[in-house]
C-alpha cells in the first residue's frame, strides 16, 4: 500500500469516525437515548383549540403552528401544544390519518373562524413521558405503553393526546379500557 492510499484511509477512517461521533451527539441532543416513564393515572379535563388535519400524523406540527399564528391575532392565551389522533397508522392509511393539532387553553370565550375548540373531559389514561423531540417520543413511547396495556390486561381507546410542554418534555396519554369490560 502507497503511503497516499494510507493517508487516504486514515482521512477515511477520522471522517467515519467524527460522522459516527456527530449521530450519537444528535441522537443525545434529541433524546433518544433518554427514558420513558409509564403511569396509569386520571387526568384531564381540557381545552383544547385546535384546526382538523388528514394526513399523515407528522404534518399535525405545521397545523398547530396554524393554530398558534392564528391565536396570536386574538386575546386568547395559549398554553401548551398539543394534539389528538384517532387513526392507528399500522392500520390506517397514511393520507387518512386523522388528528387535531392546536394548544391547551384555560377558557374559551370566543374563536376566529376556521378555529374550533373541544373539552376532553376527565379520564383514566396510561402516561408515557419522555424528554426528546416528538418524533423521538413517538417512536419510543408508544411501544412502551402498548406493552404495559398487554401486561396489565388493558386495551386503549381512542384518540390518544399528545402535550409537548414548554420544557421539552412529551407526554403521551392513551385512554384506557378494561379488557374484562369487553365481553
Amino acid at each position: 500500500m502507497s503511503p497516499l492510499q494510507k493517508k487516504i484511509l486514515n482521512l477515511l477512517g477520522l471522517l467515519i469516525g467524527i460522522t459516527i461521533l456527530v449521530a450519537i451527539g444528535i441522537l443525545f441532543v434529541i433524546g433518544f437515548f433518554n427514558p420513558v416513564s409509564i403511569s396509569k393515572r386520571e387526568k384531564g379535563p381540557y381545552k383544547l383549540v385546535y384546526l382538523p388535519h388528514t394526513g399523515p400524523y407528522y404534518q399535525t406540527a405545521k397545523t398547530i403552528k396554524n393554530v398558534k399564528k392564528i391565536l396570536q391575532t386574538t386575546a386568547l392565551k395559549a398554553g401548551e401544544s398539543c394534539a389528538l389522533y384517532y387513526d392507528d397508522p399500522k392500520n390506517v392509511p397514511q393520507n387518512k390519518l386523522r388528528s387535531k393539532g392546536g394548544v391547551l387553553v384555560k377558557d374559551v370565550v370566543s374563536l376566529k373562524p376556521p378555529l374550533q375548540w373541544q373539552e376532553i373531559p376527565a379520564r383514566a389514561v396510561i402516561v408515557g413521558k419522555i424528554k426528546s423531540h416528538p418524533a423521538i417520543a413517538s417512536i419510543k413511547v408508544y411501544p412502551k405503553l402498548h406493552k404495559w396495556l398487554r401486561e396489565h390486561n388493558l386495551k386503549a381507546g381512542t384518540p390518544s393526546l399528545e402535550i409537548y410542554h414548554s420544557n421539552g418534555w412529551v407526554e403521551c396519554q392513551l385512554p384506557i379500557i378494561q379488557v374484562d369490560s369487553l365481553k
